[in-house]
């Protein structure tokens, strides 16, 4: 494999991380810019339905990696609930505890 090709294979987990990490920023933007502590209900499935990655393959790029904001330091996992519905809405088991 010449150098190039190896150095793309080498960064590909990099990579899906960088797409998780907007993913998970974008469908959480009201808990990064405001002070609300709430999250908005997500599932590894509904990650893997957006980027269209399995849900293992999404699993593996999350593990030990974390996010820091002016809120604080983040583990991905923090960001994934349980979530519930009903006919009008989405909201995640943390929502239920409050």
């Amino acid at each position: 494999m010449n150098f190039i090709a190896q150095k793309i294979h080498d960064n590909v987990p990099l990579f899906y991380s960088c797409i998780i990490t907007l993913f998970i920023v974008n469908h959480n933007h009201v808990f990064f810019q405001t002070d609300d502590m709430r999250i908005a209900p997500l599932t590894l499935n509904d990650i893997s339905e957006a980027i269209d990655l399995h849900i293992s393959t999404i699993d593996r790029c999350m593990k030990n990696k974390y996010l820091q904001c002016r809120k604080g330091l983040f583990s991905f996992h923090f960001f994934l609930s349980r979530s519930y519905a009903n006919q009008h809405q989405k909201f995640s088991a943390r929502d239920l505890e409050q």
